[in-house]
């Protein structure tokens, strides 16, 4: 019937990104380092062609939104750039089933527009702000525009936002050094704080290994500060606030802690030392109008030639549901994991080499689809190998979009 996008192993989907174009006027070394397109420009993107219209988009959301996705963020590139956000905003938060609308920005356009978006129904702020040094932001994103951020931050604030939150990808000898001070942030300020794990995707990837650094030490820094937490639900959310974790509303993949007496708190995003996909409810839309099951993976299915028929457009959409992957292999050696003698292929070919992959295993316990090996071992040497051979418009798009 059409009316659940779940795919094959079973993982309901609730959720997607939205990119509403792939320009940018920061160049980031993580994501964009060779890539200055709109480097300091003031100035909004004209009309494009080759973006979907804020018609297509809400084409899709309607059908998506049948289909039980819930929740919308629209990101970029930066989405800031592109004209008349607020309205593509404010229609698609009319649309009956969703509940949450975000917005993923870098902030530097952020102060002159938080209100018109909290006017127009986004429920949720995420900003990127990988350091609190003018010097060292600058370093990163190649601007000297860490006071514009800030500004964009404290209008967000002022604007009323459900949730507002600080992406910080956190990097060996860059800004490991400034986490008590992003954690003080949540002592006198109500946002939510996300320590994101360096991933391997983006325009560069070699040397990635260089400023990894697993997300295990952050609770350390609390401990050493004298600062006493508990874990608690997402700001915003009905959860308990007694839980030992939990995966913020909708299904995010942030654990989150408060410090005793914070107004704000803080979250853990660990794609690479703790993979989350067994959870994965996300689909990603690109700027150009492609279905991205997985934002790992290059693999993407063009949407546009059924923008016309609601139901081919719905059929579209399962098909590409169908090919999403049970893992990525961010980080992981490119030899399959090896099962143990006379047992079933693993489910997934991008584990580190050892004899039995307990990873694997729990995964498909989890997800209860030890039937479907089969079927998934002939899908993921092909979609392994797009993966490290793709094209770079696959690499491209990917950095942008981090942290739900």
């Amino acid at each position: 019937m059409l009316n659940s996008l779940k795919d094959s192993f079973g993982r309901a989907h609730t959720y997607v990104r939205i990119a509403v174009t792939e320009h940018c006027n920061l160049s980031c070394r993580y994501c964009r380092p060779a890539l200055k397109d709109m480097l300091g420009s003031e100035r909004l993107l004209a009309a494009s062609t080759d973006v979907l219209t804020d018609d297509d988009i809400v084409s899709v959301v309607s059908a998506m939104a049948e289909m039980g996705v819930m929740k919308v963020r629209l990101t970029g590139g930066e989405p800031l750039l592109r004209p008349g956000l607020a309205a593509l905003a404010a229609r698609l938060r009319a649309i009956d089933g969703i509940r949450r609308l975000g917005v993923t920005t870098n902030g530097v356009l952020l102060a002159a527009q938080a209100h018109s978006l909290r006017e127009a129904g986004v429920t949720d702020m995420n900003i990127s702000l990988d350091s609190l040094r003018p010097a060292t932001f600058a370093a990163i994103t190649g601007a000297d525009a860490f006071d514009r951020v800030w500004q964009g931050l404290e209008a967000s604030l002022a604007a009323g936002f459900e949730r507002v939150k600080l992406n910080v990808v956190y990097m060996h000898g860059t800004n490991d050094d400034e986490v008590e001070d992003f954690l003080r942030l949540t002592l006198s300020r109500p946002v939510a704080v996300r320590f994101i794990e360096y991933m391997p995707i983006g325009r560069s990837t070699k040397g990635w290994a260089d400023s990894y650094m697993p997300l295990a030490g952050i609770l350390e820094h609390c401990d050493r500060a004298g600062w006493r937490y508990e874990a608690v639900a997402e700001p915003g959310s009905q959860g308990s606030s007694k839980a030992e974790s939990c995966l913020e509303a909708l299904g995010g993949p942030a654990h989150y802690y408060r410090i005793d007496g914070a107004a704000g708190c803080f979250g853990l995003i660990s794609p690479i030392s703790e993979h989350f996909c067994a959870a994965c409810n996300r689909l990603r839309l690109t700027a150009d109008g492609c279905i991205k099951s997985c934002l790992y993976w290059n693999e993407e299915l063009d949407i546009r030639p059924y923008l016309g028929s609601h139901l081919r457009l719905k059929q579209a959409l399962q098909r590409a549901l169908d090919r999403k992957p049970l893992r990525h292999d961010m980080g992981a050696s490119s030899i399959p994991c090896m099962p143990p003698e006379n047992s079933a292929p693993s489910m997934y070919c991008g584990c580190p080499p050892h004899s039995t992959c307990s990873t694997c295993t729990a995964d498909a316990v989890k997800l209860g689809q030890s039937a479907q090996s089969e079927q998934y071992v002939t899908v993921m040497p092909r979609l392994q190998d797009e993966s490290q051979h793709g094209g770079q418009k696959g690499t491209t798009r990917q950095m942008s979009q981090i942290g739900g």
